[in-house]
């Protein structure tokens, strides 16, 4: 009985007709239009590794919008990510205070797992004695939260 029930749910759930696109404020209804601006590859989603692009900034698995084609129909984006009202949002002391913890504070530099000076939060150095980072080393905590959220605001553009 429990796998017949089981099996009904997921026979009623692989056909449900919604599915919802999410970002930060944004989701679209089966069957809203939306305007392709461009189009770039991404990760496959049954099988169609095409991402679309909309009028307002959202990316969308191309498998869930009806082009009328397999292939691109639109000109390849310039970059990839997100933008507009589905890009990331900004990133705020709770959550530089999170991977903080998570990564651990270093004060001088050191060569971490992969081979690579490292200094603070895990701060992959460019220039010798990590010169870019513009702070003191050995480094202090709180300069090191600067850097990793300085860090974090340049990886959410």
């Amino acid at each position: 009985m429990k796998l017949t029930l089981f099996a009904a749910a997921a026979a009623l759930a692989s056909t449900a007709a919604a599915f919802p696109i999410i970002g930060d404020s944004k989701s679209y209804a089966k069957g809203h239009d939306v305007t392709i601006t461009c189009q770039t590859g991404g990760t496959s989603v049954s099988g169609n590794s095409i991402w679309d692009k909309t009028s307002d900034g959202c990316y969308v698995a191309d498998y869930y919008v009806k082009t009328g084609s397999s292939g691109y129909v639109k000109p390849k984006c310039s970059s990839g990510g997100g933008g507009g009202s589905c890009s990331a949002t900004k990133s705020n002391a709770a959550s530089v205070d999170l991977i903080a913890e998570f990564e651990g504070f270093v004060a001088k530099v050191y060569i971490d797992a992969t081979g690579h000076p490292t200094v603070g939060y895990g701060h992959l150095c460019t220039k010798s004695k990590c010169a870019e980072i513009g702070y003191p080393i050995p480094l202090c905590q709180a300069n090191g939260k600067k850097l990793l959220a300085t860090e974090m605001a340049v990886s959410s553009l």
